[in-house]
């Protein structure tokens, strides 16, 4: 079971990248065609490259709600950069705009795109391109430029693009966010399974070999897990974008894998101890016949439960009842041994383990007693410790599976509200105006106190409480203003680059200067982190990687024009590849 699961993580990046690659070179070849067979009749194309650049930019990684996300950026940055660029063209005229003219536009039209913070990213990368476009295409013809036309041609053909990047997405088959964080959900939970199967396999086990041997595969296990994780948080956001009401049943569910795997790694701690020790395994093996069903009912729940959208209300009831008996029985069994212990010691030495338990505290739970207990067992504290957190896993499980249903999923939120009143002294009263969060109550204070246990006394004074909350005004104020020296900072920087980028475009060769400023504005990748150079170099390998490429291409394919469009497909594998490592990253989508 140790090996199928690095093949399955394995078969899993392969299929992603293929799949990349041919949504990337689909969206290409459907740019091609809308834009070779559509502006036969209208000519609505000004600038047919940026429309490969906006279906690449578009499809990229992402799935539907990414791809949405991107073309809705898209269209806010072709009306903020198009929109601005034909106003100053018209109260400025194109038969004013110099070269000089165009690199100080440039430079303030930048400044003013890239100051506000919430602009999408990519609505900033487009709306710089565009203005470069606009401003130097402006000052090449001149009175000979018709603004008007040429900005809505313009326009038009990067929504095309993005169009036809996110069709892409959806064909032949959608490509929904929600599938594939089922699918790595599904492997999340293989993954954790399969811990909780050897660590549990490496405790009831008499070689300390073979444990120590289990408890290793284990550890290694935990950082697929983490990778998974990571990939299953990076789709959150395309979730919302897809399916606005599901991220709170998907936020329940990855609450309960984080604790799930937190009582894993206080299993694994306890296990390695107890290993480093090699203390007596008598107590173990016996607790084997309660502990092995105990974790297949725990890896069947998991798997039920971590089903996101999937009804399973149909089996839901038999599992729980399964659990509940299961959850029985190791408890039965502890109680047991703690029976057995006291049964073999007399009542003076048990008197007198006991004389460090505080008065008026019971000892209840069966591991407390054993621990007291000096008996034949010789049950260690790391044991312990370990059977602990192995039931809080599986009364975790138990509320994972639990809130699988609508309705109980419904239930466990007005019981996590009435435990928030009962600390906090709150009482709930129905409303009609209530937050999508809390449907059936509405939160109301009683009184002015924190909570019912204090009392006046500790409460802070009128004088304290406005000391405190100037001093947090007085903080919050100067965060902000950093973050807005930081912003301005970024603004000027990328202003001087654009108009510098104009200059030297223009002076290296004047009808195609546009592509310097083009560049620059789709690698802006927001604050500055010190990683300019590094982007540089990633910009320039990916330009001249694509334009080798692209001219052997054209060469190879001099009388067959039809084959260029099945070299799109190496190249997009290639590409697809090169986005994960760390020498290109952003660069594939420049080349």
């Amino acid at each position: 079971m140790f090996r199928p699961l690095f093949s399955k993580h394995e078969e899993a990046f392969w299929r992603t990248r293929l799949f990349a690659a041919f949504r990337t070179a689909f969206s290409c070849f459907l740019t091609g065609l809308v834009l070779e067979h559509g502006n036969i009749n209208v000519k609505w194309v000004s600038f047919p490259i940026f429309a490969y650049v906006m279906a690449v930019t578009v499809v990229g990684e992402s799935t539907f709600g990414k791809a949405l996300e991107d073309t809705v950026a898209v269209l806010k940055g072709t009306i903020l950069g198009i929109g601005m660029g034909t106003l100053v063209l018209h109260a400025v005229g194109t038969h004013r705009i110099t070269l000089i003219v165009a690199m100080s536009c440039i430079s303030l039209s930048s400044m003013v795109i890239v100051f506000p913070q919430r602009i999408p990213i990519v609505s900033k990368r487009v709306a710089l391109a565009h203005s470069a476009i606009l401003y130097l295409m402006a000052s090449i013809k001149k009175a000979e430029m018709e603004a008007m036309r040429f900005s809505l041609q313009l326009a038009a053909t990067t929504v095309a693009g993005a169009m036809c990047g996110m069709l892409a997405v959806l064909l032949p088959f959608p490509h929904l966010a929600i599938s594939q964080v089922r699918s790595q959900l599904k492997l999340s939970t293989c993954v954790i399974s399969e811990r909780l199967r050897l660590m549990v396999d490496s405790f009831c086990g008499n070689d300390l070999t073979r444990a120590s041997s289990l408890n290793l595969q284990a550890r290694s296990l935990a950082q697929i897990g983490s990778s998974i994780d990571a990939a299953i948080i990076f789709k959150e956001n395309d979730l919302m974008w897809e399916h606005p009401g599901f991220s709170e049943h998907f936020k329940y569910i990855m609450q309960g894998l984080k604790r799930l795997k937190q009582y894993l790694l206080g299993m694994e701690l306890a296990l390695a101890s107890e290993l480093n020790l090699e203390l007596p395994r008598k107590f173990n093996y016996m607790m084997r016949d309660s502990l092995l069903p105990l974790t297949d009912w725990a890896c069947l729940a998991l798997r039920y439960g971590s089903q996101c959208g999937v009804k399973v209300s149909g089996h839901l009831q038999i599992i729980e009842d399964e659990g509940r008996e299961a959850l029985s029985l190791f408890s039965e069994r502890l109680s047991n041994a703690a029976s057995q212990d006291r049964a073999n010691f007399n009542s003076d030495i048990l008197k007198q383990d006991l004389e460090h338990v505080p008065i008026g505290k019971t000892i209840d739970h069966p591991i407390e007693s054993l621990l007291l207990t000096k008996g034949a067992f010789h049950i260690s504290a790391e044991a312990a410790f370990f059977l602990f957190n192995l039931e809080r896993f599986v009364k975790e499980t138990q509320a994972i599976l639990h809130t699988s249903n609508a309705a109980c999923l419904n239930r466990r939120r007005q019981g996590e509200i009435s435990n928030c009143a009962e600390i906090h002294n709150i009482t709930s009263c129905p409303t009609l105006h209530l937050p999508y969060e809390l449907k059936s109550v509405c939160l109301k204070m009683d009184n002015q106190k924190l909570c019912k246990y204090c009392d006046n006394a500790s409460c802070p004074s009128q004088e304290e409480r406005h000391q405190k909350r100037f001093w947090w005004f007085q903080s919050k104020q100067g965060n902000r203003s950093k973050l807005l020296h930081s912003d301005l900072q970024t603004a000027v920087k990328i202003s001087l680059a654009m108009g510098l980028a104009a200059f030297l475009g223009s002076w290296f060769q004047k009808s195609k200067g546009y592509w310097a400023d083009i560049m620059l504005g789709l690698g802006f990748t927001g604050a500055s982190t010190g990683s300019s150079f590094k982007v540089a170099t990633q910009r320039a390998q990916g330009t001249v990687a694509g334009s080798i490429y692209g001219f052997l291409a054209i060469i190879a394919t001099a009388n067959f024009p039809l084959l260029r469009w099945i070299l799109l497909i190496p190249w997009a594998i290639l590409t697809s590849f090169l986005r994960e490592t760390k020498t290109f990253g952003f660069s594939g989508l420049l080349e």
